[in-house]
């Protein structure tokens, strides 16, 4: 496993929002994390990232445990936040940001990684000068991924990529996000859209209260009659 979870607990003064999780994701996957708002799902990724303290389990990263470290000392290992509501730096430009993002490696690095970037999301390249608050909702989300993607990071954590997106944006940041795998970037990643979230990904792991209550090849789980009923509408 590149990531191994066993038994997490996250806790909010008196409320357990993680309870006992474990999960794994092999290198090259794409993993996904579907549930109801509130289930705890941002709390696991956050938690994994450095971003929440644990109050019990561990996180192992490509066999070494990383169980209470401190989210920049994650970052370093290859592991990268891509947090919900985008969060990128409204005031400085496209570019700026993206140095934010590179700001763990040598300016060869940033260069290179910023080139990708502009690869990737060919709209951020026309946009590198602008400020970035005055980009489109979408065009926001595909910056909050180029960020996210500057550390060349070996596993991407995605929360919540197509919140607040119309249709059509939300098909092409899942399309990125394919690409992104197939660059050789595995990816965890939580999203409410369970429609979307399981035709992409290889297994899922459905979340409800803080716990993990099913799991399986995301396929299987796509054509679930109880899945259907509870997050496809169907």
């Amino acid at each position: 496993m590149m990531l191994e979870v066993v038994e997490i607990e996250i806790n909010y003064g008196g409320i357990n929002a993680v309870r006992g999780v474990s999960l794994g994701v092999e290198k090259g996957e794409i993993v996904t994390l579907v549930g109801a708002n509130g289930a705890g799902k941002s709390s696991i990724l956050h938690g994994i990232a450095g971003a929440e303290k644990l109050a019990g389990g561990t996180v192992s990263f490509e066999g070494k445990d990383i169980t209470g470290n401190r989210a920049h000392n994650t970052a370093a290992l290859g592991v990268s936040l891509v947090p919900e509501g985008r969060r990128i730096f409204g005031r400085m430009s496209v570019r700026e940001n993206l140095e934010v993002g590179g700001c763990l490696k040598n300016p060869v690095a940033i260069k290179k990684g910023m080139e990708k970037a502009m690869s990737l999301f060919p709209v951020l390249k026309e946009r590198a000068r602008q400020e970035a608050g005055t980009l489109s909702g979408g065009e926001q989300q595909m910056l909050a991924i180029a960020r996210g993607l500057m550390n060349e990071p070996k596993l991407l954590l995605l929360d919540e990529p197509s919140l607040g997106l119309s249709p059509l944006m939300e098909q092409a940041v899942f399309k990125v996000i394919a690409e992104i795998r197939r660059s050789g970037t595995t990816v965890l990643l939580v999203e409410q859209n369970a429609n979307l979230a399981l035709k992409i990904s290889d297994r899922a792991y459905v979340v409800e209260n803080g716990r993990i209550v099913l799991s399986g090849i995301s396929g299987e789980l796509l054509n679930d009659e109880n899945i259907k009923k509870a997050y496809l509408g169907g």
